[in-house]
Order: C-alpha cells, then structure tokens, then sequence
C-alpha cells in the first residue's frame, strides 16, 4: 500500500498475521489512518490455514492482553 491511503502507514507482518497502525473497516477493508490510535489485528489473510473460531479467538484475547498490558506502562 503506498501513500494514496494517507501517511506513511505503520505495520508489522508476517505471512499469517498482519499488525497495522490504523483502523481497517471488516466489512470493506477500506484503511483509516486518521485513527492512528488503533491496532488492528489481520488474522492469515490469505486464508492458507483453516482456522477454528476457538483459535481465532484465543489469538485474538492473547493480542488484546498485550495491548492492554503495554497501553497501561
């Protein structure tokens, strides 16, 4: 992605999980970088494992604990 979605966007990839410093819209994908405040988590977006709702949701709790526990420091 390059500059036509606002400021020089901050992130951290890998192949199955995504970490950007913005808002992505779940329904259209589209970046709010005007949120710059938010961390949104992209989980295998290439959809190359099957993934249960369960471990989803266990991927999830565990990175919003982080964020938790580096939001307070």
């Amino acid at each position: 992605m390059g500059r036509e979605y606002g400021s020089q966007w901050l992130s951290c990839t890998t192949r199955h999980v995504r970490i950007y410093a913005a808002y992505i819209d779940p329904e259209t994908n589209a970046f709010d970088q005007t949120q710059t405040d938010k961390l949104t988590l992209m989980l295998d977006p290439t959809e190359e494992f099957v993934w249960t709702d369960e471990t989803c949701q266990m991927v999830y709790k565990e990175f919003q604990n982080l964020v938790d526990h580096y939001e307070n420091k």
